[in-house]
């Protein structure tokens, strides 16, 4: 199969896997819908700094929600909205846990301080 897709290993991220490993590693599939362009928002932002403390948990509970990357979506009109989140790093991508999450919540536009598991609307993993 890998001779048929014609795959050649580079360094950008793309790699094989033999599906044995992949029925072995992976619970659930996600299938990506590519979305026309005049309704796609692209944003690029990472965890440095201040705001790579993490969220807040029993084994990091001094972590300051506030400053972990939020955006504002305004919703006009009942619809469709589809997140996608990826993960890029040039340099040992693949080692270590990096983990990656989203949370869709309604506070009113105002920055997330603390978690409030009624304001919830959906995250990513559900």
């Amino acid at each position: 199969a890998r001779n048929k897709c014609k795959f050649v290993e580079k360094a950008d991220g793309v790699f094989w896997m033999e599906l044995d490993d992949f029925i072995e590693n992976f619970s659930y599939v996600y299938i990506c819908r590519i979305l026309n362009d005049w309704n796609k928002q692209t944003i690029n932002d990472e965890w440095i700094g201040e705001s790579a403390e993490g969220l807040p948990s029993s084994t990091n509970k001094n972590a300051n929600l506030a400053l972990c990357p939020q955006y504002i979506v305004k919703v006009a009109a009942p619809g469709t909205m589809f997140i996608e989140m990826s993960q890029f790093d040039k340099v040992n991508m693949f080692k270590g846990k990096h983990y990656i999450m989203f949370l869709l919540s309604d506070n009113n536009g105002q920055i997330i301080k603390r978690m409030d598991r009624k304001a919830i609307i959906g995250m990513s993993g559900q």
